[in-house]
């Protein structure tokens, strides 16, 4: 790796390994729906980071560090996250296939999050883990066919994001870093989109 300053080198030996399982089942209660669950774990690999130079090297890592409230020792390292997901549901076809609502709920809770920070002065960034986050809500679409050429799309999704912030940057910092310093996983409390298709010349269609 080169930047200024100077070359630099870094060896770094990290290994990891996990069963990430995840289980399905649908039930078809009717011709017309069928309710679902699933289950699943998510897992993703640590790496080594990219170096960056150090702040008395390249006065500019420590002025973005300092802006963000970090500590000026970046982590050789960052670990692997995983979740869990969980969700529940049913999806339904009405009124001769005219007519389609999904419902679903779910929650997900999500460990040692894998967080990029970008340093904006000096160009560089690095990866570290910011703690835990647990994210849950529920999902509603309808999509109705009013004719054969217009198709009208309405999902809405309450969803809320309860992140817990019980160690600003674990291990590789030490609980250095202030509130500030973390990335927050944010969502809207409600989205709602109101989405219409218009097809012209074309043959008459069910619901997909």
């Amino acid at each position: 790796f080169y930047y200024a300053g100077g070359p630099t080198t870094a060896v770094i030996d990290s290994s990891a390994h996990a069963v990430t399982p995840r289980l399905a089942v649908d039930w078809d209660l009717s011709k017309e729906t069928t309710v679902y669950a699933n289950v699943a774990k998510g897992f993703r690999l640590g790496a080594a980071n990219r170096p960056v130079p150090d702040p008395s090297v390249n006065p500019l890592v420590g002025q973005d560090l300092a802006t963000l409230h970090l500590p000026n020792a970046i982590p050789a390292a960052f670990k692997p996250d995983s979740l869990w997901s969980y969700e529940v549901g049913s999806k339904s076809r009405l009124l001769d296939n005219r007519v389609a609502l999904n419902l679903a709920a779910f929650y997900i809770d999500w460990k040692n999050i894998q967080q990029n920070v970008v340093l904006p002065l000096s160009g560089f960034d690095f990866e570290t883990n910011v703690g835990r986050a647990k994210s849950y809500g529920i999902e509603a679409e309808g999509r109705v066919r009013a004719t054969d050429d217009l198709t009208v799309n309405v999902p809405a999704a309450p969803t809320r994001d309860a992140e817990e912030r019980r160690r600003a940057i674990r291990e590789a910092w030490a609980d250095e870093a202030d509130d500030a310093a973390l990335a927050a996983l944010s969502a809207p409390d409600l989205a709602r989109n109101l989405a219409r298709d218009r097809g012209f010349g074309r043959a008459p269609a069910s619901l997909a």
